[in-house]
């Protein structure tokens, strides 16, 4: 098990940071609504959404490699006057140290071992020195993340079903919610490894400020300036979304001994061009012929550094308490570097993708909401995608 081990920390830092990335076009993404029992809606007591991707096993995966991200100036400012940096890190470090225990003492901790979770730290920025007057973005975030343009086409499947039945965030363990998702994928990295995910249960993540609809969201952007995901990941309209803990497996072997980790998924608008750069706000929405896939919507999914335990969600890469905020209060460079199972929030096994973009406009625009209905036809003509949307129940 000890190589398998020093395997899954060599390949797994792909995963852990970089990510998977799907292009899904086969088959289609399904969207029901009505109740839990699946009686259309009517006069039921639960009400329930959920929506279905799918892929073929000969459609492409895109391992994504750690690296740099331009940086959005409409969510980040400027070099003299920055945004969504130090100062809302610190914020909610501090909302987050007023949780009760024991996540009063962890989500801190973990926030000051992965700041890119609520923020880009004024330390990690860089100008970028070849930037001309006419490039949108003039800085960069120089510490590797999952949000970069570096990818490699990798082989896998993947079906995932979103069920939604809870709107909103509620008090408790981050474990406690009726949200649920199934997952059945499986992909492989660069060379060769194959990895399948044990999806376990949803969770609500105990981050300040993120509102997760119980760990499952549907029709709603997320990320940018929305404080609910990474601002470094555009802000994107989401079709579907999750939350979740579970294993990971290597060639068939246990890779995550240690305990469960977070996995997240999303399938969205499209946010990576025709050269598979992830674009920045201003330069959404992405025509479909300008984007990676040659189509609207791609799914994504990661497996993140964070392990939930009974004292709260604990880093990979966790360090002693002080050493972030004392550098930041200073302005100093530094390296930013449970429950227990529940029937209500099952999983199968899966795995994680996500996905691509378009060609940059020069002008900022606001995002707008894909085409409910729509059937992209794929660049090779071999697939195409097709999506429905159907009105959505008052939920009480």
């Amino acid at each position: 098990m000890a190589s398998s081990r020093r395997r899954f920390l060599e390949l797994g830092a792909a995963v852990s940071i970089g990510g998977v990335a799907s292009a899904y076009g086969v088959g289609a993404t399904e969207d029901h609504r009505g109740n839990g029992d699946g009686s259309g809606g009517d006069d039921g007591d639960e009400s329930v959404a959920t929506a279905t991707v799918r892929q073929a096993p000969e459609n492409a995966f895109y391992w994504v490699r750690p690296g740099e991200r331009r940086l959005s100036p409409m969510v980040f400012g400027t070099e003299e006057n920055p945004r969504n940096g130090t100062d809302l890190l610190e914020a909610r470090i501090e909302q987050a140290e007023q949780f009760p225990s024991p996540l009063g003492e962890s989500v801190p901790q973990l926030l000051e071992d992965l700041p890119f979770l609520v923020a880009a730290p004024d330390e990690t920025r860089d100008p970028i020195e070849d930037a001309d007057e006419d490039s949108i973005a003039q800085q960069r975030l120089t510490e590797p993340t999952l949000y970069s343009d570096e990818a490699e086409v990798t082989s896998g499947s993947v079906e995932i079903t979103y069920g939604d039945r809870q709107p909103y965030d509620l008090p408790g363990s981050p474990g406690e919610t009726s949200d649920t998702i199934d997952l059945d994928a499986q992909f492989t990295d660069p060379a060769g490894n194959e990895y399948e995910i044990e999806h376990d249960h949803v969770i609500q993540p105990p981050i300040p400020g993120y509102e997760t609809g119980g760990g499952v969201v549907m029709d709603r952007t997320l990320h940018g300036i929305t404080g609910t995901g990474s601002p470094l990941f555009p802000n994107v309209y989401t079709y579907a979304a999750s939350w979740g803990v579970g294993n990971l497996h290597v060639n068939g072997e246990l890779a995550t001994e240690e305990g469960f980790r977070v996995v997240h998924f999303m399938t969205t608008q499209t946010v990576r061009d025709e050269r598979y750069r992830m674009v920045l706000d201003e330069e959404l929405p992405l025509e479909s012929g300008n984007t990676i896939a040659g189509q609207l919507h791609h799914t994504h999914g990661v497996v993140l550094p964070i392990r939930p335990t009974p004292d709260g969600p604990v880093s990979d890469r966790s360090r002693p308490r002080s050493s972030f905020r004392t550098a930041t209060r200073n302005r100093s460079s530094t390296r930013c570097g449970n429950k227990t199972r529940s029937s209500r929030g099952r999983s199968r096994t899966g795995s994680s993708p996500g996905l691509t973009t378009g060609r940059p406009r020069r002008t900022a625009r606001p995002t707008r909401k894909p085409t409910s209905d729509s059937s992209v036809k794929r660049r090779d003509g071999k697939e195409k995608l097709q999506t429905k949307s159907r009105g959505r129940k008052t939920r009480p």
